[in-house]
């Protein structure tokens, strides 16, 4: 499942939580925006 997936749903994933906690903004807040389409969450496998 993708992160935008997840968060239409209404899910909140780790990596959204990891970003919160990075941008000091609220994991629900990252939620919403990534299911507007307002925010992405790069993640390239190294």
């Amino acid at each position: 499942m993708t992160q935008i997936e997840a968060a239409r749903r209404g899910d909140v994933t780790p990596q959204m939580e990891y970003v919160a906690r990075r941008e000091n903004l609220s994991p629900e807040l990252i939620r919403d925006e990534v299911a507007a389409g307002r925010m992405v969450i790069p993640a390239n496998k190294v």
